[in-house]
């Protein structure tokens, strides 16, 4: 069934999330198989909301680090227990990972997964299509099928599409993409774009902007902050983890590594 890409309310709903899950970063001397850690704290006007923590199996490629597969942990601040989870597995391809966000506490569990491309595929392929079932924080499960082109982007798959228009980004030109709304069945039209806000340890700031003229009016801008390597050390704005049934949390994640990979990051 598709449904229209907004609720009652006119705000868009978790359909165009995209928590910064990152697969890119880890200890010093990454080996083909190794687990890398790193964290992202999520914050709201000074006030810790959450801890992710991140683990990703992954290697060194062609001069690049490839990650393979991806855990992301969820904490609150007086808790070491987890209160959601995310897997993503890069099979399918860099920027059209299969996902499983799972959060108890509200009962809501999304499973999106790419239709082709599997052992076969090569990294940054596009499937043809793509299998989701949600199964919202209120309400019966929803399912959809949705066809895929080229330009389409999955929840971290953002991240990849940054690193593979590195050269573009670095020179402040716009990179323009279709971003996967799960909970919609559809995808959206959006663009990479130069920004200016001061976001300290970022020596590059794009933001993520919606292109159509209905998202521009009701999607705010998603804010990324790269140092030199491509590392991305900084996501402000809408997260995928919920506040409560109706709207999710926004926040300014930052992210800490232990060390790069021993290949680049980037082409």
């Amino acid at each position: 069934m598709i449904v229209p890409p907004y609720n009652a309310s006119g705000a868009v709903l978790a359909t165009l999330l995209i928590s910064a899950t990152l697969a890119l970063t880890g200890p010093a001397h990454a080996t083909p198989g190794d687990v890398f850690r790193f964290t992202g704290e999520a914050r709201e006007d000074g006030r810790e909301l959450y801890r992710e923590l991140h683990e990703v199996t992954g290697e060194c490629l062609t001069g690049q680090w490839q990650p393979r597969f991806h855990q992301v942990t969820y904490v609150r601040p007086d808790s070491d227990e987890p209160f959601a989870s995310k897997e993503l597995d890069y099979t399918p391809g860099l920027l059209t990972p299969a996902v499983t966000f799972h959060q108890p506490d509200f009962a809501e569990k999304l499973l999106v997964r790419p239709g082709s491309g599997g052992e076969n595929s090569t990294a940054g392929s596009t499937p043809d299509e793509v299998t989701i079932d949600w199964q919202p924080a209120r309400g019966a499960t929803q399912q959809f099928r949705v066809a895929l082109e080229d330009s389409v982007v999955i929840d971290a798959g953002f991240d990849h599409l940054v690193r593979q228009n590195w050269a573009a980004i670095t020179r402040d030109q716009p990179v323009r993409f279709r971003f996967l709304g799960p909970t919609r069945g559809e995808h959206y039209g959006f663009a990479l774009k130069p920004a200016q806000p001061d976001i300290p340890r970022a020596e590059h700031v794009v933001s993520i902007e919606p292109t159509g003229l209905v998202t521009r009016l009701l999607v705010s801008p998603i804010l990324l902050g790269y140092d030199g390597s491509g590392f991305l050390t900084d996501y402000v704005g809408l997260t995928n983890v919920r506040k409560n049934a109706d709207t999710n949390y926004t926040a300014h994640i930052r992210y800490t590594h232990n060390g790069l990979p021993d290949c680049p990051l980037v082409p």
